[in-house]
């Protein structure tokens, strides 16, 4: 929900250079982390930064910042014998469907907050113009008919008093 820059945003603001560079220390530190013999070469990490930037461009820096982290703490699976680009883009779906589920989540309550505030700002609305009628001493029906005495211009006295004489002549 922060405001950390896309993938995308800082290939925009930055370039593509400098966005595979960032990815590609993320990959290196989680090689070097896997503990496995064979870790993965220069060319395979510039290849998956890539592929990554392509299929993965809408997530944030802080987004895959978490997911290297879950990665390393054994969330997504582990190597075995070498480190593999595919193991690290199938991990990355998975933290992907996660993500969009979390977000759904957040929205729906998001959207069921703000629809709880309105409709208790309806409830208050309604209860206004309930006490507003009450206090002179009118219906809905008469307050429509005679919207010419609720102009901000007569006092309540003036207001009641017209409306019973109006409620005389009918």
């Amino acid at each position: 929900m922060g405001k950390a820059p896309t993938l995308s945003v800082l290939n925009d603001a930055f370039g593509k250079n400098i966005t595979e560079t960032w990815l590609a220390i993320q990959i290196r530190n989680l090689s070097e982390f896997s503990g496995v013999k064979d870790k993965i070469d220069t060319s395979q990490i510039d290849a998956l930064a890539k592929v990554i930037i392509t299929t993965f461009k809408f997530l944030k820096v802080t987004e895959l910042m978490h997911f290297f982290l879950l990665f390393k703490s054994g969330k997504y699976g582990k190597f075995y014998g070498s480190v593999d680009g595919l193991v690290i883009t199938e991990a990355l779906q998975d933290f992907c469907r996660e993500r969009n589920e979390k977000l759904y989540r957040f929205y729906e309550e998001e959207r069921k907050r703000k629809q709880e505030i309105e409709d208790e700002n309806n409830r208050q609305q309604v209860a206004k113009f309930r006490a507003f009628l009450k206090l002179h001493d009118c219906t809905v029906t008469e307050w429509l008919n005679n919207k010419d005495l609720f102009d901000g211009k007569h006092s309540v006295e003036e207001i009641k008093a017209e409306l019973s004489r109006r409620r005389g002549n009918k």
